[in-house]
Parts: structure tokens; C-alpha cells; sequence
């Protein structure tokens, strides 16, 4: 039996390597202020740990063997909608 219920399953794209380059030059500003003697409110520790997440995450789960990068992933709530063959499925399988 198929549930009729709206099923809100978001379709969350970052870009990656932009958002971690946009990081970089945050933690480099960061690293300039603190050796300058005027630290901002973020660290450049902080600002590093969320870099390397970043890229320890690309090169994780987002690389494929073979090289160059996946574009998305399937979402926990895609896989459930699949899985039951509820019917909102078929509007995000092109």
C-alpha cells in the first residue's frame, strides 16, 4: 500500500571544491590577522578542521576509483522512498 501523504526528500547540492576554496582563503585571512595581532571571531584552527572535513569527505565518500569527483550523492530518505516503491520516488529517477 502506497501512502498518498507530500514526501519532502531535499535535494541538498553543495559545491564542494568551491566551498572548500572559499574556506582556504577564510582560514588564510585568519592566519594573516592572528599574525598581525587582530584575531577575528573564527579561528584559523576552526577554519582548518572545517577544510580538512571538507576535503577528507570528498576524497571519502565523493571521489570515484578511477578519479574526478561524483556530482551527488543518494540521500537516506531517496534510498527509503526507493526501497518501499513509494510513488514519490518516481518524480526524482529521470
Amino acid at each position: 500500500m502506497h501512502s498518498t501523504l507530500p514526501v519532502i526528500c531535499p535535494q541538498m547540492l553543495y559545491d564542494n571544491p568551491q566551498l572548500a576554496s572559499t574556506y582556504i582563503s577564510a582560514f588564510q585571512l585568519a592566519l594573516a590577522l592572528e599574525a598581525a595581532g587582530n584575531p577575528g571571531e573564527v579561528t584559523s584552527q576552526e577554519l582548518s578542521l572545517v577544510v580538512r572535513g571538507i576535503l577528507d569527505y570528498l576524497r571519502r565518500d565523493m571521489t570515484h576509483p578511477e578519479g574526478g569527483l561524483y556530482s551527488a550523492e543518494v540521500s537516506d530518505c531517496m534510498i527509503m522512498l526507493l526501497v518501499t516503491g513509494h510513488a514519490a520516488a518516481e518524480q526524482y529517477i529521470a
